[in-house]
Parts: structure tokens; C-alpha cells; sequence
């Protein structure tokens, strides 16, 4: 998933690492158009579901644990309260994550999307989508 940086929000993912590491997970909001949720719900029963969080060059991966249209009550960064909400930013989903982990570059380069047989790398920083769902687990096993 490709997302942006909010003004006054200065990282974003170590935002959500505090508060991963106060509760033992948190809610990553995506804002914009959603995803089917069944399908990725599907995935999510099947194997382990790595989110790849991918701006500006900078890549996390995520261990998804479950997903939902309803905003929760806790769970996210405080920011969300007067940056998304208040703004009518609000998320259109949610991803609840177990971890985050930076993703060496030389990993990243190295997974290849299913759907194209094209590098990662090429199809998130080529597409003006911002959410993929692509195969690359074989890229964690090389």
C-alpha cells in the first residue's frame, strides 16, 4: 500500500510503532478509495498477510491480523483524531498489524509482483493505484 505524508504528521510509522508497542498491535487507516474487503479477507485465512507499506522510497512490512470498514475506538495514533477525522480524512479501512519492521531495499528489489512477473518495486513507484494485492512471499524466503 502507497501512502503520503500528512501535513503535521512527522513519521507517520513510528507513530503507529509506539502505539504497536504500548498495546501489542494498532489500526493503519487507509484514506482514500477501499479495497474489497472479502477479498483480502480471504487472504487473510489462507496464509500469513504481509501489508507493505511503501512512501517515498521508505518500506515497512506489516503482519496483517484483521481488517474492517468500522472505525475502531482505540487502537490508532492520536494524530488520526485532529488530522483524519476532524478533517473529514476519515479512513476508508483499516488494517489491524502485529508488526512493523523496516524492509532492507535489497529485499524490496528482490520481490516480484504475481500478477506481472514485473519487479515490486517498478509496479508501486509506475502505478497511480495506491493498494495492491500481489503475491511476493517467496521474496522473504530467498
Amino acid at each position: 500500500m502507497k501512502y503520503g505524508k500528512l501535513r503535521g504528521v512527522s513519521d507517520c510509522v513510528k507513530l503507529h510503532k509506539e502505539v504497536l508497542d504500548k498495546q501489542g498491535y494498532v489500526w493503519f487507516g487507509k484514506v482514500g478509495n477501499a479495497s474489497s474487503i472479502e477479498r483480502i479477507k480471504e487472504r487473510l485465512g489462507k496464509e500469513d498477510f504481509l501489508l507493505v507499506l511503501y512512501c517515498q522510497g521508505k518500506v515497512h512490512v506489516c503482519k496483517c491480523v484483521d481488517i474492517t470498514y468500522e472505525k475502531t475506538q482505540f487502537g490508532y495514533p492520536k494524530y488520526y483524531e485532529n488530522v483524519l477525522f476532524k478533517t473529514n480524512r476519515a479512513p476508508s479501512l483499516y488494517f489491524k498489524l502485529e508488526s512493523i519492521d523496516e524492509l532492507e531495499k535489497d529485499v524490496y528489489m528482490k520481490c516480484i509482483a504475481s500478477s506481472s512477473g514485473r519487479p515490486l518495486s517498478v509496479t508501486v513507484s509506475k502505478s497511480m493505484a495506491s493498494f495492491f494485492t500481489e503475491s511476493i512471499q517467496k521474496c522473504f524466503h530467498q
